[in-house]
Parts: C-alpha cells; structure tokens; sequence
C-alpha cells in the first residue's frame, strides 16, 4: 500500500524515500537505496520496473526498495526502512534530528530508552539469546557473601569487611588452602594485621600476598605459633624472616623452662609464667608452654 506514497514530499526537497535512506545509511552503512516511486531511472528502465514488481508480487498500489550491497549490509538495510515503513502508519516518529543548510532536518538516531541510552548506531544489533544469557555467572552478591562468611565462625564485623575487600576471593583460596587456621584467624591477620600493627606499634608495614602465604603456611605446619605472627609481619622481608621464629621442639623447650626454672627456683609460679613467657613468647604456644611449666615445676 506504499505506491505513490514512498515518492510524496515530507520537506521541502525531501520525500518519504530519503527518511528511508537516511535509515538504511545510518543502521547498515549502505550508500542508498532505489524505491519504486523515482523509477525508471538511473539507467533502469521501464520494463525493469515491471520484472521486479512481478518477480516480488507487487500489487497495483504497493512499493518496492532495492537496495545493492552486500547480502548482510542489504538484509540490514531492508530491515531498517521496514521500521520505518510502520512507523509511518502511527505518525510521526520519535528521534533525534540534525538540521540541514535549507531548513531540513535528517534522521541521526533513535531517541533514548527510559535509561536514558540510545541504541548504538554505528554497529548492527547482536541479538542475545536465553540460553546464553543463562550461561553468563551472576556474581555473588556482598550480602549473600557476608552471610557464607559468618557461617564459617567470623564475626559479623569481620565478615563485611572480608566481603566488600577486593581480597575477597585470596582470602577465600586462604581457608580452602590452609584447613589448619581458623577462618577468622585468616580473616583477622590478612585483613586486618597491618592496621594492628599501625595501631599498636606505630609502624608501617605492606607485607606482600606472597609473604602472607608464607607465613600461613608455616602456621598451618605448625612451624610457628600465633604469638610470632605481627613480629614476622614487622620484618623487612617476612616470607625470610619466618625461619628465625620456629617454634621450638618438645625436648627444646623443656630444656628451656628447665633452664628458667633453675636460675629462678625462689620465684612462685605466677611469676615463672611471666619470665617464661617474656623469654619464649613465638618459640611456642602460650598454652603449651604454661602446661609444661606446671608439670615441670609438680615435679
């Protein structure tokens, strides 16, 4: 039903026909199209008229476009002036127009969606299916993370702050990693030790992820005690330093207390504990270190 109305004007100089270009131009990056309006033209005669509408059905008052490119760019072309054909059934359209030397005005792009962004122009749309957009992983949300962490022993404090860190997923390889050290502890130390030691010492320090992994491996082997943990994370290289806090063995550290014992023999219990925790603090655990002293000292 298009005969006679692809050619009629809609500015002066400009009909129908051209806001149909304009769309074909700017959606498949064609030179232009031919419609049956300004036929026979541009060396294609009558008879060539007749044959293509024969060969595509047209009726007595229906149209026809031909556009010569590229199958692709073609196929696009087409698409583009078919929106645009049934636009015109409704009016006039919504878009964006820049004004010519002469008063006119020439499609530039479709108007902006309610988000405010306007479909891009210059490429040919991608069709997104289902199926690959089921396919794409949705990030787990911070809530969602937070709420996993504290079902792992940690604070909720902790938690949020483990879950908005950009460390989130080397933390989360930590407890997979090293089943030995409490999530919370890993949490506390790799997160949270450089303020402590800031806060408490005074002093700035940026150990590295490969001093951290050195040192939770250590302490997952038990090579080291907890109590050593900020003092190795004060050394100027921390994955070199950590030989010079291993723990000592059974036999060396009754040796050890054995030793504090005698030169102290007049001094109570609470006040041995002292001097054996000044002297042993990250050679060993605080706990083992108070039992063997209890048994050494019943003796």
């Amino acid at each position: 039903g298009f005969g006679g109305l692809v050619g009629k004007e809609v500015q002066p100089g400009r009909r129908l026909g051209t806001e149909f270009s304009d769309r074909a131009k700017s959606t498949a990056g064609v030179g232009g199209l031919f419609h049956s309006d300004e036929l026979p033209k541009y060396g294609i005669t009558q008879s060539e008229v007749d044959a293509v509408k024969k060969a595509v059905g047209c009726r007595e008052h229906d149209a026809f476009i031909l556009v010569a490119d590229s199958a692709e760019k073609a196929k696009n072309a087409m698409k583009a002036v078919i929106v645009r054909a049934r636009e015109t059934l409704h009016g006039i359209p919504k878009e964006v127009r820049k004004p010519n030397e002469d008063g006119t005005s020439t499609f530039s792009r479709p108007m902006p969606g309610a988000a405010r962004m306007y479909p891009e122009t210059d490429h040919k749309t991608i069709t997104i299916s289902q199926a690959f957009l089921k396919s794409i992983p949705v990030p787990e949300l911070i809530e969602e993370k937070i709420k996993r962490y504290k079902k792992w022993g940690i604070s909720h404090d902790l938690a949020e702050l483990a879950g908005r860190s950009e460390k989130a997923p080397i933390f989360e390889g930590y407890v997979k990693k090293y089943p030995g050290i409490k999530p919370a502890y890993l949490a506390e130390t790799f997160l949270g030790a450089v303020r402590t030691i800031k806060t408490q010492f005074n002093k700035d320090v940026s150990p590295s992820v490969g001093d951290f992994e050195a040192l939770f491996e250590a302490l997952n082997a038990g090579k080291i005690s907890k109590e050593s943990v900020l003092k190795i994370l004060q050394e100027k290289s921390p994955a070199t330093a950590i030989s010079k806090y291993k723990v000592l063995s059974d036999k060396e550290l009754e040796k050890a207390l054995k030793k504090i014992i005698s030169e102290n023999k007049d001094l109570p219990f609470n006040a041995l504990i002292g001097k054996a925790m000044s002297k042993l603090r990250g050679k060993a655990s605080g706990q083992k270190i108070s039992e063997l002293l209890k048994k050494l000292t019943a003796q």
